[in-house]
């Protein structure tokens, strides 16, 4: 597209500014490009070390490989750094719901979202996410019966 290619001679000098690279590695990943989107974000990590968006962002490239474990850990250094980043906790709430299949840890995830963000698309679909997540448990007699 003549977006990616205007991005990608921005990105090209070494001085190009953060939220551009920032567009063209998201621009990469939700093209499948996951190469291309990590090799973007860690040039923005290599100059801002705490940027929560490019740390949270490695993760969904890991994600997508199915490397769980260390997506989650991305995800988890980010909220270190910024404990409200939205985008963690959303990726935070799917890896564990999606990717581990861990329903408590999915619900304790899905509280901390909805926190954050009570309203809205996002808090709707994170509360069937939850609601889910603990049928899951009660089919699997790890959760107390509701009374």
């Amino acid at each position: 597209s003549i977006e990616a290619q205007v991005l990608r001679q921005a990105a090209a000098r070494d001085d190009a500014p953060i939220p551009g690279l920032l567009q063209l590695a998201h621009l990469e990943l939700d093209q499948g490009r996951l190469d291309a989107a990590r090799r973007v974000y860690e040039r923005v990590i290599a100059r801002e070390p705490r940027n929560v968006e490019a740390i949270t962002h490695i993760g969904a490239v890991l994600y997508q490989e199915g490397r769980i474990d260390e997506a989650l850990a991305k995800v988890e250094e980010a909220l270190r750094i910024d404990p409200r980043y939205i985008h963690a906790h959303w990726d935070r709430t799917q890896y564990l719901f999606h990717g581990k299949r861990d329903f408590a840890a999915a619900v304790k995830a899905a509280e901390a979202f909805l926190g954050i963000v009570p309203q809205g698309p996002d808090a709707d679909n994170v509360r069937k996410l939850m609601t889910d997540a603990r049928q899951q448990l009660g089919k699997s007699g790890l959760a107390p019966k509701a009374r």
